[in-house]
């Protein structure tokens, strides 16, 4: 019995050290934080899920037609000029049980002059199921999307 005991403990750990997925809020906070001392002069940086420390991503379209309708972006980075970024951000365990939710969410965010980012945690990057979902998105939606993580998608402003 003691034996069993141990194994499923042993069983349990491992588990708890393959669960890489981050919360989803926190990668929201590290994308805005790595975005926001990258920004052009002029640029705007909103987001979503961080009790009100940036405006809500939706003031990011006033007065843009085909501006999100369905969906919040997690984040937003606006600049005058060029590199308008929506970024949403999705955990890896988020894309593994209900990609269609993220492919639902870039899709609504095709806006001419913006660039569609999905970032996902660092750990979670070179999974095969973030691999497979960025080939769906690339066969399933029109236009492109860009796959980053938090650090990474600061190389999108240049």
């Amino acid at each position: 019995m003691v034996g069993l005991l141990g194994a499923a403990t042993a069983l349990a750990g491992v588990a708890f050290i393959l669960d890489t997925d981050e919360d989803h809020d926190d990668i929201v906070q590290k994308t805005a934080d790595n975005l926001e001392p990258k920004l052009p002069e002029h640029a705007s940086l909103y987001a979503d899920h961080l009790d009100g420390d940036y405006p809500n991503p939706r003031g990011a379209f006033n007065g843009v037609q085909n501006a999100p309708e369905d969906h919040i972006p997690d984040v937003v980075v606006t600049s005058g000029i060029k590199n308008n970024l929506i970024i949403e951000v999705e955990t890896g365990n988020a894309i593994d049980g209900n990609s269609a939710e993220a492919k639902s969410q870039i899709e609504d965010f095709s806006i001419p002059g913006y660039r569609r980012v999905l970032v996902v945690p660092d750990a979670d990057f070179d999974a095969v199921h973030v691999d497979e979902f960025e080939q769906q998105l690339g066969e399933e939606i029109d236009g492109e999307c860009y796959f980053a993580t938090p650090s990474g998608v600061t190389d999108l402003l240049d």
